[in-house]
């Protein structure tokens, strides 16, 4: 659950939040929020560490789909995306 942020990152991409420091930070948190709630399996803050971890894991995709529909090129359009996919996939189901 906490280590996908660092699975999907690469060295150069466009999307700054898919490049290694951002996705190791995210790692890092989500980890500690994670440790937190196995800490606290027989404590009183159960529920707002099960919650803090749940959320971390979560609220990182919208910032991360954000930083990579950016990152796309303006000049590619919906349109020429669709064509170039049907293209690709015509050609090799021949």
């Amino acid at each position: 659950m906490s280590a996908w942020p660092v699975l999907a990152a690469r060295r150069k991409h466009r999307a700054l939040l898919l490049m290694l420091p951002a996705s190791s930070a995210a790692t890092a948190i989500t980890f500690g929020l994670v440790l937190w709630f196995a800490l606290e399996l027989h404590g009183h803050e159960l529920g707002l560490a099960e919650r803090c971890a749940a959320v971390a894991a979560a609220a990182w995709l919208f910032p991360v789909a954000l930083t990579a529909r950016r990152a796309c090129p303006s000049d590619t359009s919906r349109e020429n995306l669709v064509e170039e996919r049907t293209s690709v996939m015509t050609t090799s189901s021949s």
